[in-house]
């Protein structure tokens, strides 16, 4: 996913940013055309978290269900596990999709010289 530099108008992706320190927020993702850096806003890995968990904890006892209504071949079994299942995957995907994420100037800017190089 590329995020446009509001600085200069580049387009950077993870690939081609620059790179300080990973564990510093601020300085691990930056424009490599002007030197700005940017801090990622949006969701957060608890909610990551929260997806999973639900996933686990609905998810087990509603495959085991489908399961069990296959065996015994009890369609409304059937029917209703495989709602859940539907309901509980596109949750999974709203949770876990980079809906909302975007970048904020951090504050942080190297000096970039003509050749690309920093200084």
């Amino acid at each position: 996913m590329a995020y446009q530099c509001e600085e200069c108008g580049y387009s950077v992706t993870r690939r081609n940013s620059l790179c300080e320190d990973w564990n510093d927020e601020d300085r691990s993702f930056g424009c490599p055309e002007c030197g700005t850096f940017y801090r990622r806003v949006g969701k957060s890995l608890k909610s990551g978290n929260i997806g999973g968990l639900l996933g686990a904890g609905v998810g087990t006892p509603t495959v085991i269900l489908f399961g069990y209504g296959l065996q015994t071949d009890d369609k409304l079994v059937l029917l209703l596990s495989g709602v859940v299942l539907l309901s509980l995957l596109g949750l999974l995907a709203l949770t876990s999709s980079k809906i909302g994420v975007t970048y904020q100037p951090s504050g942080y800017r190297v000096d970039i010289d003509s050749s690309g190089s920093q200084e």
